[in-house]
């Protein structure tokens, strides 16, 4: 015998091919026997179980993710600083370099006066300027000595005007300037 509301009077145990009706939050309502209503709450119990260990994962996750992150940023800022340093260095590598290449010059320059310094002495030289000089000294000889030549055959001939005529009353010597060397 089943009472009113399914249950069996003598043992006072629901059969299992009862339904229940349940009523949903968005105003829909499923009937479930016993069974399905233990199969679906079990369901949702491992879906819940599921979703709460993935949470976990994903907690431990982001603190990693942070972690890895503040790693990143402190190295970044690490590198940051380094870079800077290095660039410092590079600008000081520069201007000794540039240092470095004006105290070459300097010293190719004294080099070169001290060829041009031989070459007005009379010394050998390897610079080009101090070859020149050297080639414009023997000039000047042969030209005094072809002034000189020039002077005596005036002077046996006796005529027309010497060369000292036409060179003026000082010529081959100057008033202490800073060419007398050159031309003596």
């Amino acid at each position: 015998y089943i009472k009113a509301g399914g249950a069996v009077s003598e043992s006072g145990a629901i059969p299992e091919n009862v339904k229940y009706t349940v009523t949903r939050p968005n105003g829909t309502t499923t009937q479930y026997t016993m069974a399905e209503a233990r199969k679906v709450t079990d369901d949702l119990a491992k879906e819940i179980g599921t979703a709460k260990k993935e949470l976990e994962r994903y907690k431990k996750r982001q603190d990693k993710l942070t972690s890895i992150v503040k790693n990143m940023e402190s190295t970044g800022a690490k590198l940051d600083k380094a870079i800077e340093t290095q660039a410092e260095k590079i600008n000081d590598m520069k201007i000794f370099i540039q240092d470095m290449e004006a105290e070459l010059k300097l010293l190719e320059i004294e080099k070169d006066i001290a060829a041009i310094n031989a070459a007005i002495e009379g010394k050998e030289s390897d610079s080009d300027f101090g070859k020149l000089i050297g080639k414009f000294k023997k000039a000047q000889k042969e030209f005094y000595a072809g002034q000189a030549d020039t002077e005596s055959a005036a002077k046996e001939a006796e005529k027309g005007p010497s060369a000292s005529d036409f060179m003026g009353a000082d010529s081959g010597s100057s008033n202490g300037g800073a060419a007398d060397d050159y031309w003596k």
